[in-house]
């Protein structure tokens, strides 16, 4: 990787980092307002994106200042076990969200699942265009498309919902996304972990 491509993607990391961050302030504002926890879910996953890209940042940071690409797959091998660690609470909400289904504010729901779903399909547009050759700049951009479904399962609940009636397709979508959260954490840190030939413990 050259010196300016990783400048390249620092910069990008960064403008990626503060719009996340913004999203993530309404979206878990408006998670908590309209009681939809799939929308909660999606602000504590941009929380986790936030973290995720600013490890990216410091990765490539201190590949540029080093020329040690260790850096890198060490940032990927942390942001894998983020999107592990990041479901469990979620899984627990929506565990308990069956037993007892609440009630939605749906058009503030729906507003906030359009502006997050723009907001991802932008940083994600952002990232890939910056390259996905190293497990770095993966890592980050599998956080991304894991809020990218998040948005959309937003949208998909808020209609099913205001048709149908279907509470639980909340919690329900909640723990698809944290199944698919948990397998692209599980198979990054098994390719980080064979890339790198370290133990991790």
């Amino acid at each position: 990787m050259t010196r300016i491509n990783s400048k390249t993607k620092e910069r990008t990391l960064l403008i990626c980092i503060v719009i996340t961050a913004i999203a993530m302030v309404f979206e878990i504002y408006y998670g908590f307002y309209t009681n939809c926890l799939v929308l909660f879910s999606d602000g504590i996953h941009m929380l986790s994106h936030v973290f995720s890209l600013f490890v990216s940042y410091l990765g490539f940071y201190l590949l540029r200042k080093t020329k040690s690409e260790k850096y890198g797959k060490w940032a990927a091998f942390i942001n894998s076990f983020s999107l592990v660690i990041f479901s469990i609470p979620l899984l627990i909400e929506a565990y308990y969200r069956f037993s007892n289904p609440e009630s939605i504010k749906l058009f503030y729901t729906f507003v906030i699942g359009l502006i997050g779903l723009f907001v991802n399909l932008v940083c994600a547009f952002l990232l890939n265009k910056s390259g996905l050759e190293d497990l770095n700049s993966k890592s980050a951009y599998l956080h991304m498309l894991g809020d990218l479904l998040t948005s959309f399962s937003i949208i998909i609940s808020v209609g099913i919902i205001y048709f149908l009636n279907w509470k639980w397709i909340d919690p329900f979508l909640t723990i698809v996304l944290c199944f698919f959260m948990v397998y692209w954490g599980i198979d990054l840190a098994l390719k980080t972990y064979k890339s790198t030939k370290l133990n991790p413990l």
